[in-house]
């Protein structure tokens, strides 16, 4: 029976440390499976390098699906199937004649596939005479090319959680008993999500009640869901970068979530003390059938974050977590509706409407490593953050 890890073991990955020949398999737009001879070198137990021509059907399916699987057959019967995500790590091979280009997988999956009472023989090549020895040294400065600048681009799932359901805005309120469902059954969605090489969940909120308490039931779901023994989920936390539009009621003050400032800013007496566009922006927002929508295509003459405002603080967080050091990593960020949408306008090119009570966002690296792989209701985009 074949044994399933997710990553090399010892024997495999020393033969693949120096380079190798290899199969990288992979599936095109049609759904049907092509396979190409590569050159692979394991970094780690965790990452193997290959190169790939351009232009060529494998170039191209690894731009539409980002993933794909090894081959290894090596010797004393090691037969290896390597599966995982695939980023481009750099768009030409200085060292090799052909253009091609460099990739990286980062091994979710690794199959042994070894016969029992079989010898395989590895799987191995020799160049014809007379230019064996110049292509011999060409591929030894392919190898080294390869292992030049190895800094990971981790391996790291991200997801926004929209809070579970709440009676109204306007005021600092829990979840209602449909809402705390709702949070839970996100638990177990996310835990489904989570892979064999996610060691770790870090969780992080908005610090108003309906979120942290989205926060925590969807903790408590994972928990239940997750082994222990595999993968570690940290108590959530606090998180600025995560909190809804802000509004400003007095310069004093500085700015506020805007349920807790509904009865303050909803009054004439109030309305009265600012200035007419600020004060038409309030009414609007209050009195509108899809406040985010309003706050989104409205001025608000200073009484507001502008959108411009709330997408920077959230793609900053995206680039502290994406360019980090972390790896085999899952980040949980609960928020709300607005500062869901304005990403999700900037991803789209439109704003895609209110997102549901504990409805997700996806992000994960992707095939260029300035960008990640946004998914949301099914569609998936490339997202530039850096």
């Amino acid at each position: 029976m074949s044994r399933t890890t997710n990553e090399l073991d010892a024997a495999t990955f020393q033969g693949l440390r120096d380079g190798a020949p290899a199969f990288i398999l992979t599936t095109g737009a049609d759904d049907f499976p092509h396979a190409a001879l590569t050159y692979a070198l394991a970094l780690d137990a965790k990452r193997i390098r290959f190169c790939i021509d351009l232009n060529t059907a494998t170039y191209n399916n690894l731009q539409h699906a980002a993933r794909g699987a090894i081959q290894i057959v090596g010797a004393e019967n090691r037969v290896c199937l390597v599966k995982g995500a695939v980023r481009l790590v750099r768009d030409r091979l200085a060292a090799k004649p052909s253009p091609a280009a460099l990739f990286e997988l980062q091994i979710t999956h690794a199959q042994d596939q070894a016969w029992r009472g079989v010898t395989v023989a590895p799987l191995t090549y020799a160049w014809d005479e007379p230019n064996r020895a110049l292509m011999q040294e060409m591929e030894q400065k392919v190898f080294a090319e390869m292992r030049a600048d190895a800094k990971m681009m981790p391996n790291v799932k991200v997801y926004f959680v929209r809070h579970g359901e709440v009676e109204h805005h306007q005021s600092d309120v829990e979840l209602t008993a449909r809402g705390r469902a709702q949070a839970r059954a996100v638990g177990g969605e996310l835990a489904a999500r989570v892979s064999d090489a996610d060691a770790a969940i870090h969780i992080f909120h908005s610090p108003v009640r309906r979120v942290v308490e989205t926060a925590q039931l969807l903790t408590e779901a994972l928990c239940a869901a997750l082994p222990t023994s595999t993968t570690r989920v940290h108590s959530p936390l606090p998180d600025g970068a995560l909190e809804n539009v802000r509004f400003v009621s007095d310069s004093r003050r500085g700015l506020q979530e805007p349920s807790l400032l509904y009865s303050e800013l909803n009054t004439p007496a109030f309305l009265q003390t600012i200035s007419p566009v600020r004060a038409e922006f309030f009414r609007g927002f209050w009195a509108s059938d899809d406040p985010m929508g309003y706050w989104l295509t409205h001025d608000s003459d200073g009484g507001a974050e502008t959108p411009a405002a709330v997408l920077r603080r959230l793609q900053e967080r995206l680039r502290g977590i994406f360019s980090s050091d972390a790896a085999n990593v899952v980040f949980i960020l609960t928020t709300h509706s607005g500062a869901m949408r304005v990403l999700l306008a900037s991803a789209l090119g439109a704003d895609p409407g209110e997102p549901n009570f504990c409805e997700i966002i996806a992000l994960e690296p992707s095939f260029d490593s300035s960008s990640v792989r946004l998914t949301f209701r099914g569609q998936t985009v490339s997202y530039a953050l850096f």
